[in-house]
């Protein structure tokens, strides 16, 4: 009887302890979900040396420092996570993701608020190898065979080598290097890139006989959604901080 007795009590004792421990975990989770939510998304796009995922797998970069730099004067809790440019553009529009720093594009234009000074820009080239027709303007390139990142604006020109009309025959490459790779093995006459990022890839890799011109530049910006809570008052408040930073020291090259 005793037996049977301490049975019972034992067993509503494990209940109890067992109901103790779902509620602690209950609360930790939620008290997680809310942290996690009253943080700030910085979202990046893989352009070193700007920003990119590192060896650790934590972003790192040129514009990740500084964005460091700032939302701690800011007291903003904040987190910095990778995108593909068409995914970080469709959070941008939903509010999911809250703030970026990028070119201008048209379709985030009425989703978003941008910073009256810009975060340094880089230059658009067009590479060729060998002695193939210097690129001095977008026109150059109607009716040539070129090679352009995927996913890229490029300032808007991307519109204009997708464009029909131009008979351009566009081949997208899933990457920096994979670019460059296609260029090399012939697979178009030009390649559309980035300056910073060609320097990078190319210091590493150099292509034989390769050259570029220069036929744009572009400026990056920092973004915030508008779908972000006092969003107006955020923008005022990270750009009179940015005005006591001076964000070229920021984009200097790396040291080697």
């Amino acid at each position: 009887m005793m037996s049977s007795r301490w049975n019972m009590v034992r067993c509503v004792f494990c209940r109890a302890a067992m109901a103790i421990c779902l509620l602690g975990f209950a609360v930790f989770s939620q008290a997680q979900t809310a942290s996690k939510a009253a943080e700030l998304e910085f979202a990046y796009v893989e352009q070193p040396p700007r920003t990119f995922t590192n060896a650790e797998g934590k972003a790192d970069g040129q514009l990740i420092r500084l964005m460091s730099d700032v939302f701690a004067k800011a007291g903003i809790a904040w987190r910095a996570v990778p995108y593909p440019a068409a995914r970080l553009f469709e959070n941008l529009k939903d509010g999911s993701t809250q703030a970026s720093i990028l070119i201008r594009v048209p379709a985030l234009e009425n989703a978003c608020l941008w910073s009256k000074n810009d975060l340094g820009g880089e230059d658009i080239r067009v590479y060729s190898i060998g002695n193939r027709p210097a690129i001095n303007s977008r026109e150059d390139l109607i009716g040539k065979n070129v090679i352009a990142l995927r996913g890229y604006s490029y300032g808007g020109l991307a519109n204009f080598l997708k464009d029909e009309k131009n008979n351009i025959n566009l081949s997208l490459a899933p990457s920096n290097e994979s670019s460059f790779e296609m260029l090399a093995a012939g697979r178009a006459e030009y390649l559309v890139q980035y300056g910073e990022a060609s320097d990078r890839i190319l210091a590493a890799k150099p292509v034989a006989n390769v050259r570029y011109t220069v036929i744009g530049r572009i400026n990056r910006y920092l973004v915030i959604s508008k779908a972000y809570p006092e969003a107006e008052k955020t923008m005022a408040r990270l750009e009179e901080i940015l005005k006591g930073i001076n964000v070229a020291d920021y984009l200097k090259p790396p040291q080697k």
